[in-house]
């Protein structure tokens, strides 16, 4: 939600439509690719020869960061005989299948509304319906000093001309129930939720609202329609 929200380009990258992982910490060097980070861990290895636990950090800090994370092939399917469906039978790929294939992939998340890649498709779909506001509009944070929440404001901006129409993004990123204050520029406009992860109670711009563990939604300003009589 808060990827897809904010202005300007969109980057998108292979498995995280679907919620892979980082690879598991039970790999060892010989299942990675990256160059860099077998060359961080032999500089480790030969300045630390006999510092195990030195090398312990240098490998978790790979896991955590470390670019094949975002490298191991994309998983299609829960089948093991073709790497996830990335290859043919038999056929094995540059590197490892991420062990959580089977439980995460595209298969098991087509159709589903509220899986990762259903929030995802419902966001970009958003995204492209409503480009003034998500694409180009102008980003105003609200609360910056909050450190749960993320709550802003997208004013839309149509051929780089700012209107008075917005969407507003709340998002929670905690798992305790948060409470956030609807800006003022909503005040007297009609809001609606159109996307959420969540409850989606608390519909009402007016009010303080509260956000369920990890929930986010996103509203948007009702577009006037012009009375029949002002058409042409």
């Amino acid at each position: 939600m808060l990827l897809a929200s904010l202005s300007g380009t969109l980057f998108l990258y292979q498995g995280q439509e679907i919620g892979m992982t980082n690879h598991p910490t039970t790999w060892t060097p010989s299942d990675l690719r990256d160059v860099d980070s077998l060359n961080y861990l032999a500089d480790i290895a030969s300045r630390y020869p006999d510092d195990e636990e030195m090398k312990k950090r240098a490998w978790a800090a790979i896991c955590a960061i470390g670019r094949d994370n975002a490298r191991t092939p994309v998983q299609w399917t829960g089948d093991e005989g073709t790497s996830a469906g990335f290859t043919d039978e038999g056929v094995q790929p540059w590197m490892r299948v991420n062990e959580n294939f089977d439980a995460i992939n595209v298969a098991a998340q087509i159709g589903i509304k509220d899986s990762v890649l259903g929030m995802w498709q419902r966001m970009i779909a958003l995204r492209k319906a409503e480009p003034a506001l998500f694409v180009h509009g102008r980003y105003e944070v609200v609360d910056p000093e909050g450190e749960d929440t993320i709550v802003f404001v997208k004013h839309e901006v149509v051929e780089g001309e700012e209107s008075e129409r917005v969407a507003v993004v709340a998002l929670n990123f905690k798992e305790e129930r948060k409470r956030f204050q609807m800006p003022d520029v909503v005040k007297g406009k009609s809001m609606e939720v159109v996307i959420e992860n969540g409850s989606g109670v608390g519909q009402r711009a007016e009010e303080e609202l509260e956000l369920g563990p990890w929930e986010g939604r996103v509203y948007v300003e009702k577009k006037v329609m012009p009375a029949a009589g002002l058409l042409g």
